[in-house]
């Protein structure tokens, strides 16, 4: 599949209407590029908001399973199975 982004960048005061989509090509606002999101706007917001949301949602299955009981080895174990080397996307 091809895909095309076009680059608005928002500093920028003049705005150039954008061209007529190529047939066959889809149009995307944001782009893995060599493993590392880029938007269209060029800012990398979507690829350190992945294993941020990633390491979040973690913290708190950790936190309500420490509630639960669950300490000691086992939980040093099940941290570094869910948080150590997470990586975007």
């Amino acid at each position: 599949m091809l895909l095309e982004m076009t680059v608005h960048l928002t500093r920028r005061r003049k705005h150039f209407p954008l061209s007529n989509p190529i047939p066959g090509i889809e149009r995307v606002e944001k782009l893995n590029i060599l493993d590392i999101t880029v938007s269209h706007t060029l800012t990398f917001h979507h690829h350190v908001a992945a294993p941020v949301n990633k390491c979040s949602r973690s913290s708190y299955a950790l936190k309500t399973i420490c509630a639960h009981g669950l300490y000691g080895s086992a939980l040093r174990d099940i941290t570094r199975a869910t948080l150590v080397g997470v990586k975007p996307g």
